[in-house]
Order: C-alpha cells, then structure tokens, then sequence
C-alpha cells in the first residue's frame, strides 16, 4: 500500500490559475460526502462578469475579487491575457 494518492502538481496549479479547486477521494466511500459538498458549494455560488474598457492590449492583467463580509470565500482566477 503506497497511501493515498495525490493529485499531480499541474492539476492543483490549474485549480488555482481558473479560480477552481481539486477534490481528491483517496477512498470510493468518500465520493458521495465530497459530491455532496461540491453540490452545497454550487448551490451558494454567485458570478460576477467583468468587461474591462479602457485596458492596454497584450500581456497579463491581474484581477482581485474581494466582498466586504469576511465570512464569504471568494474564488476568481488571478487575471487574464489580453491579446493585441
């Protein structure tokens, strides 16, 4: 027995980048409590659009969510690519 598996490095990096979040089940009795966590989470989610004007073409340009009640989590990407 190796232990639980991880998921790769890439898949975690690519969570963070879009704003989303890797769930891993190490264990097949795990996945109904983890899909039903995943459906709570859905069902309290709120997205927000932005359409910048005004922006510099090309190159990355960082994005910061934030909310004024410190009980809430925000998950967003870090920005975008604009291109030319």
């Amino acid at each position: 027995y190796a232990g639980p598996r991880r998921a790769p490095s890439f898949l975690q990096d690519l969570a963070e980048f879009t704003g989303g979040q890797v769930f891993e089940n190490p264990d097949a009795n795990a996945l109904r409590p983890t899909f039903t966590r995943i459906l709570a989470e859905f069902r309290q989610r709120y997205l927000v659009t932005y359409s910048p004007r005004d922006v510099a073409p090309g190159g990355w340009h960082q994005l910061r969510v934030s909310v004024r009640n410190r009980r809430l989590t925000v998950k967003a990407r870090p920005g975008y690519m604009r291109g030319r």
